[in-house]
């Protein structure tokens, strides 16, 4: 667990983001960029696309992006 405080930042971050235009800005990166990009791997990416291709609300995108980060931030401690 990253701690209280770390986990309410990481979920602010991620609300930011998204509120800023994530979606859209996978939406238009996926015209150009292939599939199999590494820069797909970074940290949401896969989330937000499943979202942009329709196999994921923005709900569950969220909340699988706020654990995965947690679980990076625990590995990174």
């Amino acid at each position: 667990d990253p701690g209280p405080v770390l986990a309410e930042r990481i979920a602010r971050r991620v609300d930011a983001m998204l509120a800023g235009g994530w979606v859209e800005e996978v939406e238009r990166l996926a015209r150009d960029v292939p599939p199999d990009a590494p820069a797909w791997n970074a940290s949401g990416y896969g989330a937000v696309r499943d979202v942009v291709a329709g196999r994921l609300t923005l709900a569950a995108a969220r909340e699988r992006i706020v654990i995965e980060t947690r679980q990076y931030a625990k590995r990174q401690r």
